[in-house]
Order: C-alpha cells, then structure tokens, then sequence
C-alpha cells in the first residue's frame, strides 16, 4: 500500500483485506464479491469500470484468500467484469 500511496494512487482508491480465518466471514455467500460492491458503493462513490475510465483506477488488495471457500471464482469474475487491479496474497499450500 505505501508504495502504491508514493506512486500517487490516492489511498481512497486501495481496499486492503487480511482474510485470516475469521468465522464469520464463512457465514457470508461471496464475501470477496460483497466486499468490493460495498467499496464501490460506499468510498468510490462510483462503479470500478467508471473510476478506471477517469483514470482512477481501483487497487483491490486480498491477504490471506486460502482461508476463504470458493476464493477463485470470486476473483476471477471480479478481474473478468470490473477495471480492477487485483494483489492477491495466500500462505504457501
């Protein structure tokens, strides 16, 4: 993230997620898809594709995803449908 802030990327453009093993993201359908919409909503004020047109692209930075079920169809249709650029981090399997 800091390296990201000293590029110029305005801090209200990075989502950071640490992902580890908390219980009741296990209740949630889709968390990593919940999360992004809420972002998108909610401190973008716009939708990803929009931002990323204005030149204010998303960072969508995902820590620890092993710990989630069903991690990688989330992200793939995140990256697949929204202008986003994706760090995914996940301890060694």
């Amino acid at each position: 993230m800091a390296s990201l802030i000293a590029d110029g990327v305005p801090p209200s453009s990075i989502l950071y997620v640490a992902f580890d093993e908390i219980g009741s993201l296990e209740k949630l359908q889709d968390p990593i898809l919940l999360i992004a919409r809420w972002f998108e909503n909610k401190v973008l004020a716009k939708t990803f594709n929009e931002g990323a047109r204005a030149g204010q692209p998303a960072y969508l930075l995902f820590d620890e995803v092993q710990n989630l079920q069903s991690w990688a169809p989330q992200i793939k249709h995140l990256v697949d449908n929204h202008d986003v650029r994706a760090l995914l981090r996940a301890a060694a399997l």
